[in-house]
């Protein structure tokens, strides 16, 4: 019914005559009535934001032209992994194996951490895999979703801290399309999907602001906060790998004892683990299957290498002149010269140029560094404890990801094996914009009659936002737009060609032999790129993929060693089909030689070259 409402009890804190919700401040309950109006002009926001995105990222990444069918990203790097997942999804239930690669065997991925720790970007891959089989248009529909599900959980977040619509929508649009949103595009899937970033702010603000959050006791089931905890903890434990987890569990303790030495209550710090724990067991349940596994089976000798995790934590520490430092200079030759003598001198220069703010979020940033100074009595105590939560996270995450940091520390005194610690510029840009809208809320409360004019400005801040974020890769989509869909096709075309020419479940030995995961490039082929066969067909088995260390990555490791006609013979006898060559890998003087070679053994057999010459294949049989 229009305009109906009901009655929620809330707990208001009252302030000490310092203006301080401190722990010995009294506590009243009264009645204040949540309109359901109020819920319904939420969601129409929501669905109006929703539409804006669609809009900007049809604007932006220009898909009245671009193919939307071939990957924004498609180098051989990390976005193979996600291809191959969607390509796995298309034929079985999930990813912790892949029936058609490591031939002769079957590959499987129990033992390899990230296939269990960031369920939340693969069950989206997952739904879209039941009405496409194609695996580029699931991929960049997937990358959308994430970029519309972070705005709308910004917007969403926002509301709850009692932010204006407003204030919320432009948070929400300049979150989601961040310059680390397009740095790491489809290449990093795992870590653009930060669309629950949001939760874990909200967490942390709940523990500043409410002396109650967390308590112990008989009223515990009657708080709303605590089973939404309970809810959030699930979608954080179960995305961006160990990372987002990590980092989240760090910004609590921050909070838990910035509160406990204001209240002079250490019991907060205590409060402050219990969401943590609960991300920690949503963890290891998601992982269950693969602890089984490993107990059962044993672990593979091979797998991923973080045993350097402390060197790799300097190295891609954050540095924070980064933050300010955009890496696309708009043409402006001023900028171009300061952005060409930093990157000179900052070593090294890796996945921490990921790091820039934007302008609008690099303003905030600053001021909350320096808000904890400001010790003059507000009048709306509760705002400026947001405030200073927001502050105390700033400073304590920084501090977490910068070079020589605390997240150096923690890499010499445990084996977690993070190492990329720069990731944390994400949660500043969330930080900062939130109290960029905080503040901006504060001062349309105080000045109500100036709302009507502060629309446009917001409208032309997010446009200026908006540009400055999504130019820093603007450029390197459009360029690259061609290239890609060029060898997309050709890949899809040579997979075709090996379908028509071997019968269905043939096995094919991949040339050169290279171990999974995370080897590094050979020459031109990139660590993936032996994927590719995989991805673009539906009924063959490959003989890469197989955990490094596995019986199948062992016996393909032996047979490819023998001399090439030795080894020819036997993979006849092994009752493999061919042999597929990534020509990338080899010197153009080598990759002949071996061309010549086996056209010699295998003469009168079918052979062909993809069109634009990386792959090779040679047919024991047809």
């Amino acid at each position: 019914m229009t305009g109906a409402s009901e009655k929620i009890e809330v707990e208001e804190v009252i302030p000490d005559e310092k203006g301080n919700a401190a722990a010995g401040g009294e506590t009243r309950k009264e009645a204040r009535r949540y309109d359901r109006g109020e819920f319904r002009k939420d969601l129409r926001a929501g669905v109006i934001l929703l539409a804006l995105c669609i809009a900007a990222i049809m604007l932006l990444f220009d898909t009245f032209h671009v193919d939307i069918t071939v990957p924004l990203v498609y180098q051989g790097g990390d976005e193979f992994s996600s291809l191959t997942n969607i390509r796995s999804f298309t034929e079985q239930a999930w990813n912790l194996t892949a029936n058609r690669l490591g031939a002769p065997g079957i590959a499987e991925y129990y033992d390899y951490p990230t296939s269990t720790l960031h369920n939340a970007d693969l069950l989206i891959l997952k739904i879209y895999s039941f009405f496409t089989k194609n695996a580029g248009l699931v991929m960049n529909l997937s990358y959308f979703t994430l970029i519309c599900l972070v705005a709308l959980n910004t917007f969403g977040v926002l509301r709850v801290l009692s932010v204006r619509r407003s204030l919320a929508g432009m948070a929400g649009i300049l979150y989601a399309f961040s310059p680390y949103m397009f740095w790491r595009s489809e290449s990093h899937m795992v870590l653009s999907a930060y669309m629950f970033l949001p939760f874990s702010m909200l967490l942390c603000v709940f523990m500043y602001t409410d002396p109650d959050y967390m308590k112990i006791g008989r009223k515990w089931p009657g708080d709303w906060r605590n089973w939404a905890t309970i809810i959030f903890a699930f979608l954080i434990g179960n995305n961006g790998i160990i990372y987002y987890p990590f980092m989240t569990g760090f910004a609590l303790l921050a909070v838990g004892i910035a509160r406990a030495l204001t209240d002079r209550d250490f019991r907060k710090v205590l409060r402050s683990l219990i969401p943590s724990v609960m991300i920690v067991l949503f963890m290891v349940l998601a992982y269950l299957p693969s602890l089984i596994h490993v107990l059962v089976y044993g672990k593979t000798s091979g797998g991923v290498d973080r045993s350097g995790a402390l060197g790799s934590a300097e190295e891609y520490g954050l540095k924070i002149i980064q933050l300010f430092l955009p890496f696309n200079s708009k043409g402006s030759w001023t900028l171009s010269q300061i952005i060409d003598r930093e990157a000179a001198n900052l070593e090294p220069m890796n996945e921490n140029m990921s790091s820039y703010l934007g302008v609008i979020a690099a303003i905030g940033f600053a001021i909350l560094i320096f808000a904890l100074l400001d010790r003059r009595k507000h009048a709306d105590t509760r705002r400026w404890q947001m405030i200073e939560c927001l502050s105390v996270l700033t400073i304590s995450v920084t501090l977490l990801g910068i070079s020589d940091g605390l997240g150096t520390m923690v890499a010499f005194v445990t084996n977690l094996g993070l190492r990329g610690y720069n990731r944390v510029s994400i949660f500043l840009m969330l930080f900062a914009l939130t109290g960029i809208a905080l503040l901006l809320d504060g001062w349309l409360d105080r000045h109500p009659k100036r709302e009507k004019v502060m629309l446009p400005v917001l409208v032309a801040v997010t446009a200026l936002g908006l540009w400055d974020q999504f130019g820093q890769r603007w450029d390197i989509l459009q360029a690259e737009a061609q290239a890609r869909a060029d060898e997309w096709y050709s890949d899809e075309a040579f997979g075709q060609k090996l379908e028509d020419t071997e019968e269905d479940g043939a096995m094919i030995l991949q040339l050169p032999y290279h171990a999974y995961p995370e080897q590094g490039p050979v020459r031109d082929m990139s660590d993936y790129h032996e994927l590719t066969e995989y991805i673009h067909t539906r009924t063959l088995r490959f003989s890469y993929g197989s955990m490094n260390g596995s019986v199948a990555d062992q016996t393909v490791q032996q047979l490819t060693a023998l001399p090439l006609e030795q080894m020819v013979r036997q993979a006849k006898a092994d009752g493999w089909s061919g042999i597929c060559i990534d020509r990338r890998a080899y010197m153009d003087d080598e990759s002949e030689t071996m061309s010549r070679e086996l056209a010699e053994l295998l003469a009168g057999k079918t052979h062909f070259v993809s069109e634009n010459g990386n792959l090779e294949y040679f047919s024991f049989s047809n």
